[in-house]
């Protein structure tokens, strides 16, 4: 959806006068600041830099791609700009006609290095017709054979990443989330990145029901839910989370809330709708496992009324596919579990009767235009293990 331009210019740095950490809310004496250029690295463990300069941004931008190791926050004329739940700070629209502007950038520094790396402006591509997206899920500690997949993944110019749950072995570990976001950073470096809880990233806190780390990574405040939506060119998206409910379950909010956004105008006159959760409502390569039988009669009972196209999942560390018709509505079901995770054993529940099964490491793309939808599986070499085409 974005076109991305860096913004090469000059800026000063200082040292913030005290440790790094929670946010802050007001801005430096630049007075005594040094002239630096980006890319900016030092080594400055537990600390935090601040960074400023006047910029002029391409008259259709719409928000700002900060490049820092730790997390940033950002002041557009010593005014603060709020993030999105992809790290991009959203520009206010009168902010988009202004040619110079004062840019105040605080980069928190938790590592031996650090520093701003660089500040890309984001403007709208109203040209681009279609829209593509990798999705991929349960990498789960397998980081070699995960680094092998964003290696392949960078090579496609999609608009976003989409990472289905199960993004670590054991959320409660913070070396395992540090080891993720170094692995995934080359991917989230020039496109949108949309992660999903999954079951173990919540492991260590299911006595709170409350993804710390997931949490912390997508900088999702306490009262902020875990579900969400978002809309790209013609095509809807909700993200759902049924782990916060033990053992599982869509509490009445978030049911409540997601009726909410299908009842709505702008899911009404999307071309495609997709649900995407970690757990899958159908699947067959996890032998005793056919699937959440909740999910099942939830999807059942929402698929024709609200013309839901697409059920993304993981939780099966493997790669499914399936179309099910409900009266006119036809939905397909696409579990893809195989992004460094142990896989599945060669045996096979059953039920229901998948269209494909193939368990290989691999992640998915979809190319989305009018009235069809391409689906592109690959696997860690980058070769095409399934092709699929949908029409409407």
């Amino acid at each position: 959806t974005y076109l991305s331009v860096e913004l090469k210019t000059d800026w000063l740095w200082i040292i913030e006068n005290h440790g790094s950490g929670l946010k802050v809310n007001k801005l430096p004496d630049f007075s005594l600041a040094e002239n630096v250029l980006l890319p900016h690295r030092l080594s400055l463990p537990n600390r935090a830099c601040w960074y400023r300069s006047t910029v002029s941004l391409p008259s259709n931008t719409v928000a700002l791609k900060v490049m820092a190791d730790d997390g940033a926050q950002v002041w557009l004329d010593d005014k603060p700009l709020q993030a999105d739940r992809s790290g991009l700070f959203l520009l206010p629209a009168a902010a988009k006609t202004s040619s110079d502007i004062v840019l105040s950038i605080r980069v928190l520094n938790n590592a031996l290095a650090g520093g701003l790396k660089g500040v890309q402006a984001l403007t709208s591509d109203t040209d681009k017709q279609e829209l593509s997206f990798s999705f991929w899920g349960d990498s789960q500690g397998g980081w070699d054979t995960f680094s092998q997949l964003v290696e392949q993944m960078i090579q496609y110019p999609d608009d976003f990443s989409l990472g289905l749950g199960d993004l670590t072995g054991e959320g409660v570990d913070r070396k395992q989330w540090l080891s993720f976001e170094q692995l995934i950073y080359p991917l989230a470096a020039d496109r949108e990145l949309f992660l999903v809880p999954g079951n173990h990233d919540y492991d260590g806190y299911y006595n709170e029901l409350y993804a710390s780390n997931y949490r912390k990574m997508m900088e999702i405040g306490p009262e902020e839910s875990t579900y969400y939506s978002f809309y790209r060119k013609n095509t809807a998206f909700l993200v759902l989370d049924p782990n916060p409910n033990f053992p599982l379950a869509i509490d009445s909010l978030q049911y409540h809330w997601m009726l909410a956004q299908m009842e709505s105008e702008k899911w009404k006159k999307a071309e495609w709708r997709f649900l995407a959760l970690h757990q899958f409502p159908y699947g067959q390569g996890w032998k005793g496992h056919s699937g959440d039988q909740f999910l099942q009669a939830m999807i059942d009972s929402l698929a024709e009324k609200h013309k839901i196209d697409f059920v993304l999942g993981g939780h099966n560390h493997d790669y499914e596919r399936m179309s099910r018709q409900y009266g006119m509505q036809q939905t397909h079901f696409i579990i893809s579990g195989g992004a460094g995770g142990g896989l599945e054993a060669p045996a096979n529940n059953p039920e229901p009767q998948m269209d494909k099964i193939l368990k290989v490491h691999h992640f998915c793309r979809i190319e989305a235009g009018p009235s069809r939808i391409n689906l592109i599986v690959y696997d860690t070499s980058g070769k095409i293990i399934d092709q699929k085409k949908f029409t409407k």
